[in-house]
C-alpha cells in the first residue's frame, strides 16, 4: 500500500469477462494512476503501461518500475493509438479521467478506483482498492497479506515514534523553492498519522485531497 494515492469496496464489473482463453494469461493491464501501480506491483503484477513513466521515475521512484512497462505519454492526453497497439484488457483509470473515459473505452473497458471523496477516509478506501485490484488479478490472498504486513508495519512504527507522539509535526511536499503543499485532513498522510500516533500540525482547512 502506499501513500497515493496508494486505493470503496467497489463490486468488479469486468470480473466475468474473463473466459478460460484470458485466464491461461495475466490481464493485460494499462493503468493510469500512480498509486493502482504501485499496488499492483507490490501483488507482484506488472502493468503494460502507464502515463507520465519520467514522473514515475521523478516523484514515486520505489517500487522501482520494471523496464519493459510502456510509457503512453501525459496523463490528460493518452497516445490513443499506441494504447490501441498494446491491446490492453482493462484500463484503471480515477475520477480525475473521468473527462477522457468515453475515449478509453473505445480501446477496451475501464474501471475507475478513486481513494479521495468529501467524506475522507482515503486509508480505508486504499485498503477496499487493493482488495478489488486483488481481486481483478486473482491475487486474493497476496492482496490479505499485503494487508496484514501493513497493518503490522504501521504498529511497528507507532511503537518506535512514541517519544514523538506529544510533538506536533508539518507534512511538507516541496513543489519549487517558493512554494509547498501542506496535507491535513482527509489524506491519507492524516490517516496515516492516527494509525502512528502523531499529531498533524496543520489544523487548518484542507481540500479535497486533504
Amino acid at each position: 500500500m502506499t501513500r497515493r494515492q496508494a486505493l470503496g469496496l467497489f463490486s468488479l464489473p469486468f470480473a466475468g469477462m474473463r473466459s478460460s482463453t484470458a485466464e491461461a494469461r495475466p490481464l493485460r493491464i494499462v493503468c493510469l494512476d500512480d498509486g493502482l501501480t504501485e499496488t499492483l506491483l507490490m501483488l507482484g503484477v506488472s502493468p503494460v503501461a502507464i502515463a507520465d513513466r519520467e514522473v514515475w521515475e521523478k516523484w514515486v521512484v520505489e517500487p522501482r518500475l520494471p523496464p519493459d512497462v510502456a510509457d503512453l505519454g501525459t496523463l490528460l492526453e493518452p497516445n490513443l493509438e499506441f494504447l490501441q497497439q498494446l491491446r490492453p484488457d482493462i484500463i484503471l483509470s480515477m475520477p480525475y479521467l473521468e473527462g477522457i473515459k468515453p475515449l478509453l473505452e473505445r480501446v477496451a473497458p475501464v474501471t475507475t478506483i478513486g481513494l479521495y471523496t468529501e467524506a475522507g477516509q482515503p486509508y480505508r478506501r486504499a485498503l477496499e482498492a487493493t482488495r478489488q485490484l486483488a481481486g481483478l488479478v486473482g491475487k486474493e490472498s497476496e492482496g490479505e497479506a499485503l494487508i496484514a504486513a501493513t497493518d503490522a508495519y504501521l504498529l511497528e512504527v507507532r511503537q518506535q515514534l512514541a517519544p514523538l507522539s506529544a510533538r506536533p509535526i508539518y507534512v511538507v511536499s516541496f513543489l519549487d523553492p517558493r512554494n509547498v503543499r501542506v496535507y491535513g485532513a482527509k489524506s491519507l498522510f492524516q490517516e496515516v498519522f492516527d494509525r502512528i500516533g502523531l499529531s498533524n500540525a496543520w489544523t487548518a482547512e484542507t481540500n479535497y485531497w486533504g
